[in-house]
């Protein structure tokens, strides 16, 4: 039994896929490239693979990670191959490599996640206003947000990272933000900004345009890893 992890990112039409038609999507794209899959027994065979934490609908991604079960070993290179060949160029197999058999599932794994938020925001706030915002949030202890209609309060440290400003031009901002997993009990990042923005004006409006998955992460100690 060989266990193998494959890093690839989800973009174009294909980050409107929910994340059960993604699984199908995988594992009609592992058939096609014919590689040597181990199956469950029973009445219903399905290869042993298993993913990282689901990706929302409408967010992109360049670090998604997925494990298959191989019952023969084969090159890493060739393996890539057949996978970019078998499935669509919006589904890109970044990363092949093998890891122990007792390796942690990657959801019990994964515990953090980075974004590149872009937003368009108007009345167009000063660059120092928002990065005021940050250093609130950010030195708070708790913050209440209103999660699915519904006040949550949540203790900062544990839900947020990192978050700041890599660049803005006229009222379009992208944010980077590092913070929980939502598997693991985080947030929305768009929840958190839209809380930090709102210390300039309640009535500010706030769209995102485009929400992109930089990375997925465990922490090692003090330090952070990809899985």
């Amino acid at each position: 039994m060989y266990k193998l992890r494959i890093k690839y990112q989800k973009s174009g039409d294909l980050r409107f896929l929910s994340h059960l038609d993604l699984i199908r999507a995988f594992e009609r794209g592992l058939r096609r490239a014919q590689l040597p899959l181990s199956f469950t027994e029973g009445f219903s065979p399905h290869p042993k693979i298993s993913f990282g934490p689901p990706l929302p609908v409408g967010v992109s991604s360049e670090a998604e990670y997925m494990d298959a079960v191989l019952d023969e070993k084969c090159d890493l290179e060739e393996i890539a191959g057949l996978l970019n060949n078998a499935f669509s160029k919006d589904l890109l197999c970044r990363e092949v490599r093998y890891i122990p058999p007792d390796s942690p599932s990657l959801m019990s794994l994964i515990t953090l996640a980075g974004y590149r938020l872009t937003a368009s925001i108007s009345p167009q706030p000063k660059q120092k206003e928002i990065e005021n915002c940050i250093g609130w949030l950010l030195s708070e202890t708790e913050v209440t947000l209103l999660v699915k209609e519904k006040e949550k309060t949540f203790t900062v440290l544990e839900i947020i990272r990192d978050l700041d400003v890599e660049s803005m031009e006229g009222n379009s901002i992208v944010f980077n933000f590092l913070g929980l997993a939502a598997s693991a009990g985080g947030v929305k990042p768009e929840f958190i900004i839209g809380k930090a923005l709102s210390r300039i004006d309640g009535s500010l409006s706030i769209e995102f345009n485009e929400i992109h998955r930089t990375g997925l992460y465990y922490e090692k100690g003090v330090q952070i890893a990809a899985p």
